[in-house]
């Protein structure tokens, strides 16, 4: 992508993005999420409190 964006002078996110629109896959691995660690965890306790909201009130 960079070379491409190079050769015709424009923005790589311009290249990336005719690209995809193209419907060429990525190339590349892609790296693993931060939360990916933690996410069968969220899952998990969501399922136990479907109401559990994202904000908690400190109730000191």
């Amino acid at each position: 992508m960079g070379t491409i964006a190079r050769q015709l002078k424009v923005h790589h996110g311009t290249v990336q993005r005719a690209l995809r629109q193209a419907g060429l896959p990525r190339i590349g691995a892609v790296r693993a999420s931060r939360i990916d660690a933690y996410l069968p965890f969220i899952l998990e306790t969501l399922k136990k409190f479907p109401d559990l909201r994202a904000t908690r009130r400190n109730l000191s």
